[in-house]
């Protein structure tokens, strides 16, 4: 094994073409995904990674290695690294018994949406990132879940196919909760800064089923629920569901998802977005997207800037290769949901409110092989 590891390094530096690297007969297959950015806002606001004098230091790699000891038996790893970061994203083990039943186990990709296993890949679709409102900091859509899982699908003659997947374990979730700033009495904790919280949801149970049809139309349901960890609050019941829908029809691409959360007594959310795409050839592709994210918390009245984010986007994409790309993109933000100045205190988002509307400039390239 460790000659067969040497040799994948060796044929990583050697090979010229963006494709994975497949050594021993697919005993071992090495893929990477990274990317690239500089973004700025046009305000005192930071939204994504962005920032009002610029970020340059937004570079990411992620190196997926997958084994195959035997004809039935796969694991899979995944290793993120960027300047300030390296982490194991995914470690599991698949059994295949048919193509209709796989059993999985450990640090498993999520799947929920129709990008929940595609968060690193840059390069299946037309925008940097995928829509905040699902995919950002919305306590929607976790990394991986921790746990065991059943997954498999049927194909007819006609070419449709439906698949299923089915999860048991817990999962880790990243919010933005800006409106807690309506909450918190200043007193309490004034100099306490706007940050992403990790929360915890354990004993979940979730799944998804996906339709794809022979015009091109992929349909799919998904959700999970189970308990959520919080430190104020203890453990409450918290649920997630969406609905997300996929075409592709010649040189158009079409997509769009909802999503609604509900921690029972607290607070419920809903988050959504369309997406459209034309390639003009195989190089120039333009894409825009609408989306919008809302929450409504039980001890708040009303409805504040704090606690919604609409967002436009459009861009403009040169594809060398479907490995390669190079995109550049501009999102209008109305709303604070997602979007505050860095560093900023909750006491501060009240007493002295940031920008409703923010403008975001992202021009980067993203690579896989």
């Amino acid at each position: 094994m460790r000659r067969i590891v040497l040799l994948a390094a060796a044929s990583l530096i050697a090979s010229p073409a963006a494709r994975a690297v497949d050594i021993n007969d697919g005993q071992l297959a090495i893929h990477g995904d990274g990317d690239w950015s500089f973004q700025r806002t046009t305000n005192g606001n930071s939204a994504f990674d962005a920032t009002p004098e610029g970020n340059y230091d937004l570079a990411s790699f992620n190196l997926l290695v997958a084994a195959r000891p035997g004809p039935a038996l796969t694991i899979t790893a995944d290793v993120a690294f960027d300047p300030h970061h390296v982490g194991l994203e995914w470690l599991f083990v698949e059994w295949k018994v048919s193509d209709r039943l796989r059993l999985r186990a450990g640090r498993v990709k999520q799947p929920i949406g129709s990008s929940g296993e595609l968060i690193f890949a840059g390069t299946t679709r037309p925008f940097y990132y995928l829509p905040t409102s699902v995919y950002g900091p919305a306590n929607i859509v976790a990394n991986a879940y921790l746990g065991v899982g059943l997954t498999g699908q049927r194909s007819a003659d006609s070419a449709w196919t439906l698949a299923y997947d089915l999860y048991f374990g817990a999962l880790k979730l990243s919010e933005l909760e800006t409106y807690r700033a309506l909450e918190v009495p200043p007193e309490s904790d004034p100099n306490r800064r706007v940050a992403v919280d990790r929360q915890q949801v354990r004993e979940i149970l979730g799944g998804r089923l996906s339709l794809t049809t022979p015009f091109d139309l992929t349909l799919r349901v998904s959700g999970y629920g189970g308990r959520l960890v919080k430190d104020e609050l203890g453990k409450t019941t918290f649920l997630v569901g969406g609905l997300s829908a996929e075409q592709q029809a010649g040189p158009l691409r079409l997509g769009g998802e909802v999503f609604f959360t509900t921690e029972v007594d607290v607070e419920r959310s809903v988050g959504a977005h369309l997406t459209g795409a034309w390639s003009f050839d195989d190089h120039w592709q333009v894409a825009a997207r609408l989306e919008s994210y809302q929450t409504w918390v039980h001890r708040i009245a009303g409805i504040s800037r704090l606690q919604r984010h609409r967002e436009a986007a459009l861009a403009l994409n040169y594809w060398f290769t479907p490995g390669l790309v190079m995109k550049a993109s501009l999102h209008q933000v109305d709303g604070n949901r997602f979007t505050y100045p860095a560093g900023v205190t909750y006491q501060a988002l009240v007493t002295t409110p940031p920008a409703r509307r923010t403008a975001v400039v992202i021009v980067g390239t993203q690579f896989a092989f």
